[in-house]
């Protein structure tokens, strides 16, 4: 019996530590790109896998869009923007990690050579207290 009672709980353990995940930082909230102090872009995750980003050095161009996020993956699909660029369809895919309050994107694949340029550089979590 005493065997029996082992072997459950092992099982037990195993399944419950099976089920547990890492909670990771979200990407949820504002981020910001700076150079010599000025903003030059913004980029917001909000509800329901959305984006808008503003690419304030650009001369106001802005974008909105969805994207597909698993594991450490993020896929961009633009559904609007000030210009064709910006309104683009084509998916850029990413791989992300954040580490304090910065927010780094590694391009996987991407056709829209902007986009790119856009997130190669690191952003800064504006509100730290939003994870």
């Amino acid at each position: 019996m005493k065997t029996y009672t082992l072997l459950s709980f092992l099982a037990i353990t195993v399944i419950l530590s099976g089920c547990s995940t890492i909670q990771s930082p979200s990407l949820t909230g504002e981020w910001e790109q700076k150079k010599d102090g000025k903003t030059q872009a913004d980029l917001v995750f909000g509800p329901g896998d959305t984006f808008h980003a503003n690419l304030a050095a650009a001369d106001g161009v802005e974008v909105k869009g969805i994207t597909h996020i698993e594991g450490s993956e993020i896929i961009f699909i633009n559904e609007s923007g000030t210009d064709a660029t910006s309104s683009n369809p084509a998916p850029g895919t990413y791989m992300y990690s954040i580490k304090g309050d910065t927010l780094v994107f590694g391009k996987i694949e991407d056709p829209l050579v902007r986009r790119t340029k856009f997130l190669s550089q690191p952003w800064t979590r504006v509100d730290p207290e939003q994870k």
